[in-house]
């Protein structure tokens, strides 16, 4: 597991990871370790993208399956996944990526708006999109992306 300190100045700093196929970043503020996907206990009456609760330093916490939450294709079985421990509405929350590739600091005008793309569909959740290592890298907005009630209903505290 790896714990991100010490930064001396995190703005403009992304981790970027990947997630079928397509990079995607997060500022580095909201993380606070990284794991191996380890086999998550499962809880009932959840959305099918909470795949269930995990042990991490910051205590038991939801895990939730990032290429679920966005709509995207299913993961195929028997390949490694990780977990991105970030601080999303006030909680800790794991996000299941395929692979995390690297920090990267983007300048503010590095950044471009996501283009409209008509009724009904829209970049909800999305901070914009940078170029990185010629291809695109989306930057999400974890707030937007995951509502109160993914985070934290299934929070449970470690006890003293």
């Amino acid at each position: 597991m790896t714990t991100i300190e010490g930064m001396d100045d995190p703005a403009g700093i992304y981790l970027t990871f990947e997630l079928a196929s397509e990079s995607y970043a997060i500022e580095i503020v909201n993380l606070d370790q990284i794991g191996a996907l380890e086999s998550p206990r499962r809880i009932p009456n959840v959305p099918r993208y909470v795949l269930g609760l995990m042990e991490f330093d910051a205590g038991v916490i939801p895990v939730i399956d990032m290429r679920m939450k966005l709509d995207l294709e299913d993961f195929g079985s028997g390949e490694s996944r990780w977990v991105i421990v970030v601080k999303a509405l006030g909680e800790d929350v794991g996000l299941v990526v395929d692979a995390v590739s690297e920090v990267v600091r983007f300048r503010p005008d590095d950044r471009e708006d996501i283009p409209q793309l008509g009724a009904g569909a829209g970049a909800a959740g999305l901070r914009g999109v940078v170029r990185a290592k010629d291809r695109l890298c989306l930057l999400l907005d974890l707030d937007e992306i995951l509502a109160i009630e993914d985070v934290a209903p299934l929070h449970v505290s470690r006890q003293p």
